[in-house]
């Protein structure tokens, strides 16, 4: 039992390691949706290579598995994926809590946030000019 506890500690370390830490996509979500932004109830961030995430719900930060449902954005987090929180391309959030949920049972959203794609501040590389060798054999 030690050994599978140790294993899956060295899983979760390499997990969080930032071999995906890059932020490629970053959702911040509100209740109300005539807000201002003030009030952030939901953030959920997609790293690079679009398999992992963080989603930090009432200020509480889960690592999260995430995928593409069609064209909604899906992250899943909590120690048995318990939960799960849904974007749709228009704004509209899904967020679901699977504990203590009877098998088979449907479940719905517990709640239903405004949600937002925020702007990440990443620094733009300056452009570089394409240089054509002249081709001396080309008439001026």
């Amino acid at each position: 039992m030690q050994r599978i506890l140790a294993i899956q500690f060295i899983l979760f370390l390499l997990l969080i390691s930032g071999a995906n830490s890059e932020v490629v996509e970053s959702w911040i979500c509100q209740e109300n949706p005539n807000g201002n932004w003030s009030e952030i109830l939901i953030t959920a961030k997609i790293n690079k290579g679009r398999e992992n995430g963080v989603v930090e719900v009432a200020g509480v930060k889960y690592l999260s598995d995430f995928d593409m449902r069609g064209v909604d954005r899906h992250w899943k987090f909590g120690p048995s994926y318990e939960h799960s929180f849904a974007v749709a391309p228009n704004g509209d959030g899904s967020y679901y809590n699977y504990s203590n949920t009877p098998e088979g049972e449907v479940r719905k959203p517990k709640i239903r946030p405004f949600c937002k794609q925020k702007a990440l501040n990443k620094e733009i590389p300056a452009k570089k000019k394409n240089r054509i060798e002249e081709d001396p054999s080309v008439q001026k």
